[in-house]
């Protein structure tokens, strides 16, 4: 299964809740930038990172030479769900904008610190840990063939293998499977054994 590419994000951002800017929610994940490929940084767990001053820096702190839309979201622990826009030329953040979402991902409440706890368990899973759907769940679509799917409350998955930002898994079929929305870390449990 493939790196997801994460993006520690310093500098301001727009809040898509109450219009105001924030800082330290992180981290995020993006698709929009495949850089370590072209370096052979397969196989490594890395971050991209965003100064406080909009530069983005690759995992040796070199600004990267990039140029494009850098789509980039994730759950920001105490936000909700949210997703940016970025306009990147060469290396440097010129805009940042906020992805509407579709009413069925606004949010509905914020994490307790019950619901940080469970998340946090849950990063750290062993590999070959059963977990239960106690709610239906969607996983996430991710890299090389693995799709979203819907599963109904008590379906069982075998992770692959646990992480603070997500979680790869086997269902009952063997088909592998990504959790990356925190929200669908709460509708999971650990199965006793």
């Amino acid at each position: 299964m493939g790196n997801f590419d994460l993006i520690h994000w310093d500098a301001p951002l727009p809040s898509p809740h109450d219009e105001t800017i924030r800082r330290g929610v992180n981290p995020f994940q993006t698709k929009s930038i495949a850089y370590w490929a072209d370096y052979d940084w397969s196989g490594y767990a890395w971050t991209l990172t965003v100064s406080k001053d909009g530069v983005l820096l690759d995992p040796n702190d070199k600004q990267l030479e990039w140029s494009g839309t850098l789509n980039f979201y994730g759950d920001g622990d105490y936000v909700g769900w949210c997703e940016f826009d970025a306009q990147v030329k060469d290396g440097r953040i010129l805009e940042v904008s906020i992805v509407e979402l579709p009413d069925d991902l606004a949010l509905v409440r914020l994490p307790t610190e019950e619901d940080f706890a469970h998340r946090e368990r849950l990063g750290k899973l062993p590999k070959g840990a059963i977990l239960l759907a106690t709610e239906p769940v969607r996983t996430d679509q991710g890299p090389r063939g693995i799709d979203a799917r819907d599963y109904p409350q008590g379906s069982r998955f075998t992770v692959e293998g646990a992480y603070p930002t997500a979680i790869y898994a086997r269902d009952e079929q063997g088909r592998p499977g990504l959790f990356i929305d925190k929200i669908t870390w709460d509708k999971l449990d650990v199965a006793k054994p």
